[in-house]
Parts: C-alpha cells; structure tokens; sequence
C-alpha cells in the first residue's frame, strides 16, 4: 500500500476515536448469586464476602455482558469500530497486549449490567517483535440500571501484519509433518463434574429444568427462568437417556430418614443446580441423607459414580472443616493478624477506648458480622461454627473487639426466637457494623441465670423492669441489651431493652483484662410486649438456649487463647538459654509444656462435641457442661505453665504473655471456675439427669 493509501485509511480511523465501537450491550441476566459462586470456584476465589453474600467481585463486570451464541448458533455481536480498515491494510493478525481496569464499587445482586465500548486510540505504525502493525485501544465502561459507573476497562490490542511464509530451501526438500493441534482440556467444576465422569463411561448426560421443562446441554450453573423466578429456584432433574434420573434438592429443603438427618445448606450457596455425586464431594454434613432416588439400587449406582453406599450409617465420616469454614478461619485470621499486633495492643490498651472501631468496620466489610445473620438480612446465612472459628482466632490475637457478645450473646438469639419485626430492626444494622448488641445474665453473687433476681411486672400492654445487672459485656456502648428477668414465680422473660430509656442507669466497670463491663440498674423501666424476645411462655427456652451458646463461644476464645500461649512458650523456650542449653532441652520443661498440649486437645475434643451437638440442636448439656469445665481448666493450667516457663518476663505487665494469662483469668470466672463446674456436673451424672459420655 502507498503512503497516502496508508495515511487515508489511518486518518479515517483517527476521526473515529471517540465514537461508539459498539451497541450498548445489557447483561442478558442480572447479576445473581449462582454465577457468582460459579466463577469464584472456576477462578479459585474464597472470600466470604463473594461467596456468602449479596455481593460480587468487581473483575466480574465483564462477565455480565459477555457475547454468547444465540439458539440459532450465530454469535452475537459484531466487528469492533474501525478493525475493519486495519484489517483491510493488512494488518490482519492480532494480539491482545494490555488491560488496564479501574473499579469504582463491587457489584451488588440484582444489579442490570450494560457496557459501553468506544474506540480510544490508534497508534502510529510501530515495528515489534512481531511485526509492523498498529496498536489499538478500545475503552470499556460499565453502568448499573440507574446509570451509575461500576467500573471501566483499556483493552489494547496489536494489529500487525502476518510474516511472510518461507520457501523450501531446495526443491524436493522434505516437508516435515504437521503436528497434530493440541486442544485445551475443558474446565471441570463440581457441578458438572458428573457430566465428564459419564462421558468416560460412554454416556451423555442432560439436564431437565423442572422449572421450565427445557433441556439443558451441555451443563451450565442454572436454567435462566429459574434465576428471573421468584420461586425455588433449583427445581431441576438431571437425567440420562435410557439410563435413570433422580432429583436435585430444592431450595431451603430439608429431608428426613430414620436413621440420619440432614439439614440443606443449599440456601446459602444461591441453590444452583447440584446433582447428588456433587452434594456428596462437598460433604456439607458427615452424615447427610441427601435425597430420595427415583430408580433402583442397581441404576443408582451405574449412573452416580460417587454414590458408593444406600444408607447414610454406611458412608465414612469427614470431621474435616469445609471449604467455606476454612476459607472464613483464613480470612478472619489475616484480618486480625494484619491488626493485632503485640505493639498495636499495647499501646490500644493505653488510649482508653472500649473497643478497636477501626478493626470493628473492616470485620463489617469482610462479612465476618453477618456470619449468623440471615440472607434476607445482608448476612452470610452460616451459624455458630463458623462464628465459633472466628472466635477462636479472635482469642488467638486478643482483639479488643465485642465479636461474641453482639453475635453470640446479641445476634443469635434474635435470629433464631426473634419476631420479623425484630429480626428486620437489629439484624441488618448488627451485620453492617452500625449497631452493638449484648445481653445481661449476670447478678451480684451469681446464681441460675433461669432464676434471675431482675423482676418484671406486667404494666398495661408492656412490662416494667426493676434489678441491677452486673458485668454486662460492653453494656456501655450496646446500642440493645437483652435483659433476663423473671416473670412470674418459675416464669422468666427475655426483654430487648434500649440503655437509652427512661429509668436505665448504666454504670461502667473496670476488668483485669481490659474489656470493658457495666452495670445496668433498672428502675421501673417500661418496656412494650412488641420487645419480648421468645414470647411470654417461651422465656426459660431462650435463656437455656442463649447460655448454653455463650459457654461454648467463651471455650472457643479460651481454646485460640490457651493455643497462641503455648505456641509463643515453646518458641521462647527453644531460644532461652541457661547453663549453655535452650530451656525447652530440659526434661521439666518438656514435661509442662506437653501437658499443656494435652490440656489444649482436651478441650478442642470436648468443644467441638457441643459445638457439633448445639449446630444439630441435640440436648447438649452434658457436652457444654465438660467443654465449660475443660475451658476454666485449660485456661487456667496452660497460661499458668507459659507465665512460669517465661520467668520474670512472664510476670512482666507490660509483656504480650501477661495478656493472655488476664484474659485466661476473666475467661474462666466467667465460666464460674473450674471447681464449682466439676461439682455441678457429678451432681448431673450422680442424679441420671444426663447420660455420661463414651
């Protein structure tokens, strides 16, 4: 081409710069939870806060408006501006070279997603490795339904021209082989990971949607009429010709047998479609009774491979965390470890605020705070497991932070025995970060927290309380505080009291470790009957409930606790010297620091016992009982072994080591001591109340 064809064809590309490329383009469905979840496995992602909630990942802003193939097989879409006069030149070959993105907000559920390309610039010829050619820059931008900018994209490319073929060096010279073309393997996901096993095994699989009756093949995340219902949304079969079919597990669905229960986690996944061979690798439960098979024995097996046993008391048992509790102990972790550190809580305890609101606000954006909290409420739909975890790395770095009294003491409650008007008031706010929540069970002189001394009489169509609560955890900066009191002569009552009203004295108490307490005095405060949590009969349900879930989130603190003591102890006194040897070479030594070991797996074996027994509400109280004991005594042996294996340091105040023999110490008073829990329970076994453990 001359060299006024080339600048012709190049200024007319350049007055184009600026111009549209492309028809705006809308996402065809709008952003939704199963695709998420789907792109965040394909693509290894494990945050929580993709995974769990309402909220996807900004790289995701492409995905939306992607071009697929339509019913007729013709690609959508067409030529970007201007390629076509590159093209023309000869500069046919091309190659991607950069992207540049810049995220203004992460994408929010049921966001409609439209994008916008213009053609941004065209460069002079340059000479490359590849050849002369000319790079090309195109500007990507993408808008919600109200117009607002979610984010936009520089995709240059290199358009240059194709080197020219070689001649034979001689004539009859050999012309060797072609190789055969590689082709990539396909990606395998677990919800299509039955599809490729069948075709090992010669068959095709398709899916049926039990939705809108189509066939679906090959097999994607979801039927699209099942994302824009409003229904269930995984109302699917999955079938193979002349071979057999069986169910998928509907939304929120919860199966039964005789010998196991089961208790669908679908709800929180988005409920895409997961066939059974699928369910059984996520080993959501470690014995689960998935679903009733619509075939044979014989069938079942041949068409699931990884159905390997009929009856849930035959298939081998997982203790193993799942892949979303891990990930969640990972993330908590690293948000804690980044901003615990010894010098950062040092110098925290001196400045004299109640709690670390800087870390309080991350915890809120990570989705760590709505753990707990339903779905429908901007939670992650989990439970006290995974709360659990997070209280145990809390323990882990001491973080000043009310994690267990605004979930477990605040939270949970209402989620579970909460009116919807209650569960809409404190639960969104809770996971947010805006509002602190607490309870006060504790009195002057201790006693049954189903026996509280705190009354509350019947006033019109409210209540009025009058007593003093002692110790309440964060009471001072609680925006709610669930107040136990008795009703009536064996009757008691949970009430959600606002510290702010008339007749609520709240009184700040000082703690060895450091986190703050308060008194609550009451004096004839009125409380409506719209602020009773449970009901008026089912008050001693929601305090033995509520108790027996504090206990075990307080041995979940101690066990992180008593683990990072031990762990600094052993690496101190492997660098100890004395006499010309590590202090941990002595056989004394050893001996402490391997019953402190001992002591820690003690109390891992017995909480996770009454962890397990509370998340399937089985009676537990002789689990909580032994986790509650193990946890006063653990605390107390191991920090007492890292005090003395540091020697003076140890006793040093100012040490990292002093503040976890402190927050040992509260721990195991709150509990109410080791001793006096040892005695409660031989009174249990002594009276056959509850069975002993095996």
């Amino acid at each position: 081409m001359s060299e006024a064809g080339s600048q012709s064809w190049l200024s007319k590309v350049q007055a184009m710069v600026g111009r549209e490329a492309l028809p705006p383009q809308t996402a065809s469905d709008p952003v939704n939870l199963p695709m998420i979840r789907r792109w965040c496995e394909a693509m290894g992602e494990r945050n929580p806060l993709y995974l769990n909630a309402a909220t996807a990942p900004p790289a995701t802003m492409f995905m939306w408006t992607m071009h697929h193939f339509r019913q007729d097989l013709t690609r959508e879409g067409g030529s970007l501006l201007g390629l076509d006069l590159v093209d023309a030149a000869g500069f046919t070959s091309v190659v991607a070279t950069n992207v540049e993105e810049e995220y203004c907000r992460d994408l929010r559920v049921g966001d409609l997603i439209t994008q916008r390309v213009t053609l941004d610039a065209i460069s002079e010829e340059k000479k490359t490795g590849l050849g002369v050619g000319h790079f090309v820059t195109y500007r990507y931008e993408f808008s919600d339904q109200k117009g607002e900018l979610i984010g936009r994209t520089l995709f240059r490319v290199l358009k240059f021209r194709p080197p020219a073929k070689p001649k034979d060096a001689a004539a009859g010279a050999k012309v060797p082989e072609a190789k055969k073309p590689s082709y990539p393997r396909p990606p395998v996901t677990r919800d299509g990971a039955f599809f490729w096993e069948g075709l090992n095994q010669r068959k095709l699989f398709v899916r049926k949607c039990g939705q809108c009756g189509r066939l679906h093949h090959p097999p994607g995340p979801m039927c699209r009429s099942a994302i824009r219902s409003s229904g269930p949304r995984c109302s699917a079969a999955v079938a193979a010709p002349s071979t057999a079919s069986w169910s998928c597990i509907s939304r929120r669905s919860r199966v039964s047998s005789t010998r196991c229960r089961w208790r669908s986690s679908i709800s929180r996944r988005g409920c895409a479609w997961w066939p059974i061979c699928a369910m059984w690798r996520r080993r959501r439960c470690a014995s689960a009774c998935l679903s009733r098979w619509t075939s044979s024995r014989s069938r079942r097996t041949s068409c699931c491979p990884s159905f390997v046993s009929e009856t849930c008391a035959e298939v081998s048992m997982n203790f193993s965390y799942s892949e979303e509790q891990q990930s969640l102990r990972q993330l908590a972790a690293q948000i804690f470890n980044d901003r615990v550190t010894d010098d950062f809580r040092r110098e925290f305890g001196r400045s004299g605020a109640p709690y670390d609101a800087g870390l309080w606000k991350t915890l809120a954006g990570a989705g760590l705070l709505g753990t707990a909290i339903g779905e429908e409420h901007g939670g992650s739909g989990l439970g006290l497991t995974e709360v659990c975890l997070a209280l145990e790395e809390q323990g882990r770095t001491l973080a000043a932070v009310p994690l267990l009294a605004t979930l477990v003491l605040g939270a949970l409650p209402v989620q579970k025995f909460g009116t919807a008007a209650q569960r809409a008031a404190l639960l969104p706010r809770v996971a947010s970060g805006e509002s602190l929540l607490t309870a006060a069970l504790e009195e002057t002189g201790g006693g049954d927290p189903l026996l509280p001394a705190v009354r509350a009489t019947a006033s019109g169509e409210g209540w009025r309380l009058r007593g003093v609560k002692d110790c309440v955890p964060y009471g001072a900066q609680a925006h709610r505080i669930l107040i136990t009191a008795r009703t009536g002569r064996r009757a008691v009552g949970v009430f959600i009291l606002d510290p702010k009203a008339r007749g609520v004295r709240v009184q700040p108490q000082a703690t060895s470790s450091g986190e703050p307490q308060a008194r609550i005095r009451l004096s004839n405060v009125e409380v409506s009957a719209a602020d009773l949590l449970g009901g008026a009969e089912g008050g001693a349900e929601v305090v033995r409930w509520l108790v027996e879930r504090g206990r075990v989130a307080l041995a979940a603190q101690q066990l992180g606790l008593a683990a990072e003591a031990l762990r600094r102890t052993a690496a101190y006194t492997a660098e100890r010297v004395q006499f010309g040897r590590p202090t941990g070479s002595f056989q004394g030594v050893q001996h402490r620091l391997a019953d402190g070991y001992i002591d820690i797996e003690a109390l891992r074996s017995v909480y996770l016992r009454a962890l397990w027994a509370l998340e399937n509400d089985i009676p537990a109280a002789a689990e909580v009982a032994a986790a509650k004991w193990w946890a006063a005594r653990c605390g107390h042996r191991v920090t007492h072994t890292a005090q003395h294996l540091h020697g003076g340091m140890g006793a040093d105040v100012d040490y990292p080591i002093h503040a976890f023999f402190l927050r040992a110490r509260q721990i195991e008073l709150a509990l109410g001591g080791a001793t006096p829990m040892l005695a409660a329970i031989g009174q249990q076994l002594a009276s056959g109340t509850v069975p002993p453990m095996t």
